[in-house]
């Protein structure tokens, strides 16, 4: 595990993680509309004539209710700002809940069809127009799922312009599938993930810039959990995620500066792993959030906002003039 971690960290395709992270963000409120859409139940944020439209893709697990959580309304924010829509839907698996990653193409994969089909409506009542760019953006599963998406819609001539894959992988079909017409591609990894290979993520990225794709790659790794990464969470403020992070460092999760302290033999944060670190969470101040933020810290397998300015200058960049 040791060698793995060096050998993402020494990947050329990364770009560093100090100079691309922002700070903790505040999570924008967005107020999505709830409907069905083409059979299945989906959350729009359709601004008048968007500039873009982004396609949310929730990881294993999950479903449209991905954007709603903190992490990914402060990654949706400076795109929001800029005016892009958002929609959000859910796989057609749902035990387990994931998107279909074996097959790339419309007519062979119903998760891409569905999405073509949810397309199509949102044009036709006006919401999107035909040219309105469209982007594909996940996380895990979704994140491998967004590449899958953008191949095979592209293929079908809709104006899709880039991808935002974050802790997924990149499938090798969807590689082949697209050739030299591979969309632009936002990839982040983090160092410690121990259900998503960075390295192998890396060796795709470069594959794909090979043949002439727009690429951007960010490794994000290990820093300080801080005072900002914890407030706001279920409502604390500074002095309550101040008292929350001396109780994280009394339990032996953290250092007295804030980096884990945690599972030092374990450097990769598996699924083992993050279950306990869970456990470990002391009496006010467990939950979900907490260890949500602990992961992104600790640069584990979790949704992250700290490159969404650098998401929004990539998905600018790459959008049809």
């Amino acid at each position: 595990m040791m060698r793995r971690l060096a050998a993402a960290a020494a990947c050329s395709i990364w770009l560093a993680w100090a100079g691309a992270a922002t700070a903790a963000c505040a999570p924008p409120d967005i107020a999505y509309v709830q409907e069905t859409v083409a059979g299945r139940p989906t959350l729009l944020r359709l601004p008048p004539s968007p500039r873009a439209v982004v396609y949310l893709f929730h990881g294993t697990g999950g479903s449209e209710a991905f954007a709603r959580r903190p992490e990914t309304r402060c990654a949706l924010g400076p795109l929001l700002e800029r005016g892009y829509a958002v929609v959000a839907t859910r796989s057609e698996s749902r035990d387990p809940a994931r998107w279909n990653l074996e097959a790339v193409g419309a007519g062979t994969n119903a998760d891409v069809d569905h999405m073509l089909a949810l397309h199509k409506a949102l044009v036709d009542r006006g919401a999107l127009g035909a040219t309105t760019p469209v982007y594909a953006m996940g996380m895990s599963n979704g994140g491998g799922f967004a590449t899958v998406f953008a191949t095979s819609a592209r293929r079908v001539g809709l104006p899709v312009a880039g991808v935002a894959n974050y802790m997924g992988p990149v499938p090798a079909l969807a590689v082949a599938y697209a050739g030299a017409d591979f969309p632009p591609i936002f990839a982040v990894t983090a160092e410690a993930d121990g259900l998503v290979d960075a390295t192998r993520v890396g060796a795709a990225i470069r594959r794909v810039d090979e043949v002439g794709t727009r690429t951007e790659a960010h490794l994000a790794r290990p820093r300080a959990l801080t005072v900002d990464d914890l407030t706001g969470l279920d409502g604390r403020d500074a002095e309550a995620a101040g008292r929350t992070l001396d109780a994280l460092r009394a339990a032996g999760l953290i250092d007295a500066a804030g980096r884990r302290a945690a599972l030092p033999a374990r450097p990769v944060l598996g699924r083992t792993e993050m279950a306990d670190l869970g456990r470990m969470l002391p009496a006010g101040a467990s939950g979900r959030e907490i260890l949500n933020a602990m992961l992104i810290a600790f640069a584990g397998h979790q949704m992250r906002s700290d490159y969404a300015d650098a998401q929004a200058r990539f998905f600018e960049a790459v959008r049809p003039r």
